[in-house]
C-alpha cells in the first residue's frame, strides 16, 4: 500500500516538473 503512495507520489512529481519546464520553454520562446 504505502510503495503504491510512493509511486503515485512520484508520478505526479514527474507530471509536475514537465508542465513547468514547458512552461518555462513557452516563456523563452515567446522573448524569441
Amino acid at each position: 500500500m504505502r510503495s503504491k503512495l510512493i509511486k503515485t507520489l512520484n508520478i505526479v512529481l514527474v507530471i509536475f516538473i514537465i508542465v513547468t519546464v514547458i512552461s518555462i520553454v513557452f516563456k523563452i520562446l515567446r522573448f524569441f
